[in-house]
This record gives C-alpha cells, structure tokens and sequence, in this order.
C-alpha cells in the first residue's frame, strides 16, 4: 500500500510548508484508531490553508485518508490531549518524511 500511497505523499514532501508526514496502517479487521481505513497519511504543515483537511482515496479495495493538519492545531491536540486518535497516530505512526 505505501508504494500506492508514495505519490500522494512525496507530492506533500515537496512542499516547503510540511513539517512532516506519518504513515499508520489499520492493525486488524476493526481498527477504530483508522476509522476503518487501511491506512491514515497524517501530514503536519506550518501555517495550513485550513486547520485540518481531510481527503479520502481508495485504490481497488483498499482505502486511505489523508489528514493535512496546521502545527499549531496539532500542538493544541497534544497539550489538552482533546484527540486521542490522533497522539495515538504521533506515537505509533511510521515516519515518512522528517
């Protein structure tokens, strides 16, 4: 799936405004950390269009979404610890890009 998934995220990479990327992969058939994904691209930028953008693929029978989220918004996640998922996504998440 990370080679299907390669152009979404160099395309990202390449940009000078990403700070980094992440990559999870759904664990087992119910995954409610994916939100029933195969797998969550979670790209962190500075000073994003929007706070949080969230876009959807699917390739065959796999899925993907892909979330652009604004340092600072992630910054507040971690403070108050107000998205569960998404330190679980900091913490447990394969680096693609640093």
């Amino acid at each position: 799936m990370e080679d299907v998934l390669r152009p979404i995220y160099q395309e990202r990479a390449s940009q000078s405004r990403t700070l980094g990327i992440l990559m999870v992969e759904r664990g087992s058939d119910y995954s409610p950390e994916t939100d029933l994904f195969d797998v969550i691209l979670f790209v962190i930028v500075r000073e994003g269009e929007e706070a949080v953008f969230i876009k959807h693929y699917v390739f065959g029978e796999k899925s993907a979404s892909l979330y652009v989220v604004d340092e600072h918004r992630v910054k507040e996640w971690v403070l108050l610890g107000s998205n569960r998922k998404v330190m679980n996504w900091l913490l447990n998440g394969k680096i693609l890009n640093p």
